[in-house]
């Protein structure tokens, strides 16, 4: 983390002044106050330290999560070589930026990075001509579940759900593992979940998309076993419209690109 980099002198300092209170003065202990501060300072501001390194300098993903975004994401698979940086820079980005967890049967743990890559691919594909909020800063803890779900909003289960107060999406991880094993053809559940957050963040985005949905059309399924699907009696289909094209879009580059 770069903030340790900052850090690091001033720990010197104040080992080095330690040290000397404890091997020859007592009155050295004075200056280790100043060092103890910007310490303190340090440790609190060490998410905007790291993510102003970061923003310009994004950590590279190793191959084994580029070729697994390769293999997900039609969107990145048509982009030009700038194309791609710019998106696996956002990958990146937006894994360090927001929390990943796994519900355990006792409490949270840690998502391993393939499962964060999977919440960063549609944000990433939904936002990719944004400067402004393109990681939906709104929503910044993640949450898989490891079967549908309730929860004390809604009793019945359900595959996901968006908690606009607390900033949480929770999702069911044996519905995302549908569309990894089968990209293009399942439902894509991730994409569902984030575009409803990108709605939300972009209320205006709405007016450009139809009010009216042609499920079977479009999924390949009836309304009512969507509904079935996500454990929903009323489905945003606008972010199903969406959710479903974003996933399939392959973008139109200028010939010779």
């Amino acid at each position: 983390m770069p903030s340790r980099f900052v850090a690091a002198p001033f720990i010197l300092a104040l080992g080095f002044f330690a040290l000397l209170t404890f091997y020859k003065d007592g009155s050295f202990a004075v200056w280790m106050i100043p060092f103890a501060i910007v310490l303190a300072v340090i440790y609190a501001l060490h998410p905007q330290i790291d993510w102003w390194w970061y923003k310009d300098h994004p950590p590279r993903l190793d191959k084994r999560l580029e070729g697994m975004i390769r293999r997900l994401s039609a969107f990145y698979r048509g982009l030009d070589v700038p194309g791609k940086k710019k998106f696996q820079d956002r990958i990146s980005l937006y894994t360090l930026a927001n929390e990943f967890l796994m519900r355990g049967p006792k409490e949270n743990v840690a998502a391993p990075d393939d499962l964060k890559v999977l919440f960063a691919i549609p944000v990433v594909e939904l936002t990719f001509d944004q400067e402004e909020n393109w990681r939906l800063k709104n929503f910044q803890r993640m949450i898989y579940y490891p079967t549908s779900f309730p929860s004390p909003r809604i009793h019945d289960l359900h595959a996901t759900e968006m908690e606009t107060e607390d900033g949480v999406i929770l999702v069911a991880l044996d519905k995302i593992k549908k569309w990894v094993d089968r990209p293009g053809k399942a439902f894509p559940l991730m994409h569902y979940i984030m575009a409803r957050a990108y709605l939300w963040s972009f209320p205006d985005k709405r007016a450009k998309l139809p009010e009216q949905v042609d499920v079977q059309a479009l999924v390949g399924a009836s309304l009512e076993d969507l509904k079935q699907h996500l454990g929903e009696p009323e489905p945003d289909l606008q972010a199903v419209d969406l959710a479903v094209r974003t996933a399939r879009k392959i973008v139109d580059l200028p010939a010779g690109r």
